[in-house]
């Protein structure tokens, strides 16, 4: 969920061009959890998505076991960051 200022959305919808900006879909290449922006981050509208995860919570929990098997073992964070270090090192 993110609710951002009207000028930071307008920048960040002209220059960033992603399917998906949480962490979780962008590993899974689909919605695996709910993402919500600007007038969609509410009680009412985070209420609905919360009961829609608990009533397929077994579906949820096959997709988040699939990313965290993506994501390999324990130190991916690190992992990703030698590679990239070891890309832009002379």
């Amino acid at each position: 969920m993110y609710r951002l200022s009207r000028l930071t959305h307008l920048v960040a919808e002209r220059l960033v061009k992603l399917p998906h900006f949480s962490l979780v879909n962008i590993i899974a290449g689909q919605n695996v959890v709910p993402e919500l922006l600007q007038e969609d981050v509410n009680g009412k509208r985070i209420a609905r998505e919360v009961l829609q995860l608990l009533a397929n919570r077994d579906r949820v929990r096959a997709e988040l076991a699939e990313v965290t098997r993506k994501l390999g073992n324990p130190g991916a964070s690190r992992r990703a960051a030698e590679a990239i270090m070891s890309a832009v090192r002379p």
